[in-house]
């Protein structure tokens, strides 16, 4: 993917060479070593040339505006992908193998007056939420994370289509059925290199309409919330198109349940100085209870005292929507070390939902008890 958006807070290294002071002539020689005697009037050698800076490290890099380049473009992008499952796990079993193109979220903006202005690192599940996020967080780093290639596939065509639209409107055409064979034509062309060019054309059909819906919903919702996003707001929209032109968002494969691809980004995010200050789970822990797998690799990201964690649970049947819930990252971590935290149930202690327009949201900060987390579920 694309995106890019360079933020501030550059620590630019300063690389103006400070001349040292000269040498007088019997410092000159005892630094060479040659013990010989100077004869009068000969002439002193020149000046010892200034130690050259030392290059910026990947950290700086990262820290500065502007194209993500060198050795930071190398640790962000270079982590190991995980492969893709055998099986796209769901709630329920008739749900399984199914690609989520879109967001069904229709109160993902509950979110928004912690999130603004957050910096640091994003990363999250999904597809179109990792855009509306990274408009409101700001952040210098974003990963789309999720462990079906079709999202990934998705990314591309965003990718190639922040790329060329200059306004929202622009962007939002490229979804449209009137610019369809115009898309598939530009994607071949901006991926005829690369090996799965035909999935994410097929993703591409596949989804377009969807991306396009959801578009349109973000537009009449958000504005009614007044929340700002990138489809509605153009300093946001840019702010989302240069984080992809400068390559600071990174669309890849990583299982939450998986070995490589969160540990690498936590290891990223590390070498990088850059804290991943929200996690994006939407309702992927409804999945199943917490194996280890998934409780190394969030003892193995970089989180600090504002980062956070983002999750959602269906009540469709109740309120057409979701529940929403954010929970301190470091407190998520402290839950996850103990054995008796067997699942989500556990760490959230999920509101009801009192009829159609009851949208709940809560703010999780408790660790969990001295003794730990209870042994059993009670009813």
């Amino acid at each position: 993917m694309l995106l890019s958006a360079c933020q501030g807070g550059s620590d630019a290294v300063d690389h103006t060479a400070v001349a040292a002071e000269a040498p007088t002539p019997q410092a000159a020689l005892a630094g060479s070593g040659a013990g010989a005697e100077v004869a009068e009037g000969s002439a002193v050698g020149a000046e010892d040339p200034a130690e050259p800076p030392a290059p910026p490290t990947a950290a700086e890099l990262v820290a500065r505006a502007g194209p993500l380049e060198g050795a930071a473009r190398e640790v962000f992008w270079g982590t190991t992908e995980d492969d893709a499952p055998e099986v796209l796990n769901a709630t329920r079993e008739d749900l399984e193998g199914r690609h989520y193109l879109y967001c069904d979220e229709l109160n993902v903006h509950v979110f928004y007056p912690e999130l603004r202005d957050i910096g640091g690192a994003y990363a999250g599940v999904g597809s179109d939420q990792a855009y509306t996020f990274i408009g409101w967080m700001r952040p210098q780093l974003a990963w789309l994370t999720d462990y079906d290639p079709w999202i990934k596939a998705l990314h591309q065509s965003y990718f190639a289509f922040f790329e060329v639209s200059e306004d929202i409107p622009t962007f939002r055409s490229w979804w449209s059925e009137e610019r369809e064979d115009d898309a598939v034509a530009l994607l071949r062309e901006r991926y005829a290199d690369e090996e799965r060019v035909d999935l994410t054309v097929l993703v591409y059909r596949q989804a377009a309409y969807k991306v396009a819906r959801r578009l349109r919903r973000l537009r009449n919702i958000l504005p009614e919330a007044d929340v700002p996003s990138f489809v509605t707001d153009e300093e946001m929209y840019q702010y989302v198109r240069n984080m992809v032109m400068e390559g600071r968002v990174r669309p890849m494969l990583a299982n939450l349940l998986d070995e490589d691809g969160l540990r690498g980004i936590g290891e990223a995010s590390r070498e990088l100085g850059v804290p991943i200050r929200a996690y994006y789970l939407s309702n992927a822990e409804d999945y199943w209870n917490y194996p280890d797998e998934f409780r190394a690799n969030f003892e193995n990201l970089l989180f600090d005292e504002s980062s956070v964690i983002l999750r959602a649970n269906a009540t469709k049947s109740r309120n057409g929507d979701y529940r929403y819930n954010m929970q301190d990252a470091i407190a998520f971590q402290a839950w996850l070390r103990e054995p008796g935290t067997r699942s989500v149930d556990d760490v959230w202690d999920r509101t009801w939902v009192r009829d159609e327009t009851d949208i709940p949201f809560d703010r999780t900060r408790d660790l969990p008890p001295e003794d730990g987390a209870p042994e059993e579920v009670t009813d």
